[in-house]
């Protein structure tokens, strides 16, 4: 086994032992970025039926295609 293995190995066990000891900052912060993202969307949501109420009869008039339909 050359020195670069045996380095690796320890790297990566020290590595484990931060993500142990620092496992309740880590949720912590997860937690704190998913409740941001959650009151972001909950945001948006708002807005965006706020825009429909508000907008919603001017999409509706402007969505004609075509030409008028003729009568035979």
């Amino acid at each position: 086994m050359n020195r670069w293995s045996v380095l690796g190995v320890l790297m990566i066990l020290v590595g484990l032992v931060v993500l142990y000891l620092m496992w309740g900052f880590i949720v912590d912060f997860l937690e704190t970025v998913l409740k941001i993202i959650a009151v972001v969307i909950g945001v948006l949501l708002i807005l965006g039926g706020a825009a429909a109420i508000a907008f919603g009869g001017r999409w509706k008039r402007r969505a004609i295609w075509g030409p008028a339909p003729t009568n035979t």
